[in-house]
C-alpha cells in the first residue's frame, strides 16, 4: 500500500500543476499564437518621442494565427481551434516577433504595450480604426502604399496635428520617398472626419508588449462576380417563369 501513495501523490501534483497553468495560459488572455509568413514594407528612418530615432520596416505583415483558447498549458498546448490567415499592421512597435501568444482584443483599445508611452487618445484611435476599415485592404496592392499606411497609423495614434514633420511622430528628413505621399493622402482624408461615427465594435486588435491591427478582409473579385452572378440568374429565372 505504501508503495502506492508516492506515485499517486506525484500524479496528484502533476495534475494540480497542469491545471494550475492551464489557468494561468487562460488569465493572461494570450491564447493566440501569430506567425509572420510575409511581409510588405519599405525600409526608412523615424523618430517616435524619446523612444526610439532610427531605421524601421513600415508596412504590413501576412500572418498565421491559430487560436488556442481552452486549450490546457502556458502557453497552451495542442492542436489548435481554428486557423487563419490575415494581414495585420503594427500600432506602437516597429517589428513583429514570430511566432509569439498574443491577446486578442474586439472593439477595444489596448494600452500601451511600453508604460512610458502615453495611451492612445479615443480619438486617435477611432481614426486608426478608420484608417485602416476604409484604405487598408487597398494599401496591400504595393510597398510604397502599405508603407504609407504603416506611417499614418503611426502618425493618427501618436498625434493630432495629421504632420510628418513634426509631433511626437516624425519621418526623418529624406526618407520614405516613395511611401510618403501616400501617408499624405491617408492623412488628409481622415483628418476632417467625424471620429466620434466611426464604427470601432469589429476592429481586431492582438496585444503582447506590441499591438498589431488585423486588416479586414473583403470579398474577392471573383467571389463578389459569384455572388452577383448568382442574383442575376434568379433573377433572369424569375422572369421566364413570369414569361
Amino acid at each position: 500500500m505504501k508503495r502506492l501513495v508516492l506515485p499517486m501523490l506525484v500524479a496528484l501534483t502533476i495534475a494540480v500543476l497542469a491545471n494550475t497553468s492551464a489557468l494561468a495560459a487562460r488569465a493572461t488572455g494570450e491564447d493566440w499564437r501569430l506567425t509572420k509568413l510575409n511581409s510588405i514594407y519599405e525600409v526608412g528612418n523615424i523618430t517616435w518621442g524619446s523612444w526610439y530615432s532610427g531605421g524601421v520596416q513600415a508596412g504590413a505583415f501576412y500572418v498565421k494565427v491559430e487560436d488556442f483558447v481552452g486549450k490546457p498549458g502556458d502557453p497552451p498546448q495542442g492542436a489548435p481551434n481554428t486557423v487563419y490567415y490575415a494581414w495585420v499592421y503594427c500600432i506602437e512597435a516597429e517589428a513583429i516577433a514570430s511566432p509569439d501568444w498574443y491577446k486578442k482584443l474586439t472593439g477595444q483599445k489596448p494600452l500601451p504595450p511600453d508604460q512610458s508611452k502615453p495611451e492612445i487618445g479615443d480619438d486617435n484611435w477611432a481614426r486608426k480604426v478608420w484608417l485602416i476599415q476604409n484604405y487598408g485592404w487597398d494599401s496591400l496592392s504595393s510597398p510604397a502604399k502599405s508603407a504609407g499606411m504603416q506611417l499614418a497609423i503611426w502618425e493618427v495614434v501618436s498625434d493630432d496635428d495629421f504632420d510628418l514633420d513634426n509631433g511626437v511622430f516624425k519621418i526623418q528628413t529624406g526618407q520614405f520617398p516613395q511611401a510618403r505621399p501616400y501617408a499624405e493622402q491617408y492623412l488628409n482624408a481622415v483628418k476632417n472626419i467625424d471620429w466620434t461615427t466611426v464604427d470601432i465594435t469589429k476592429d481586431i486588435c492582438y496585444t503582447d508588449g506590441q499591438n498589431l491591427n488585423e486588416v479586414p478582409v473583403i470579398p474577392e473579385a471573383s467571389t463578389l462576380l459569384l455572388a452577383f452572378t448568382g442574383i442575376g440568374s434568379i433573377a433572369g429565372f424569375r422572369r421566364l417563369r413570369k414569361g
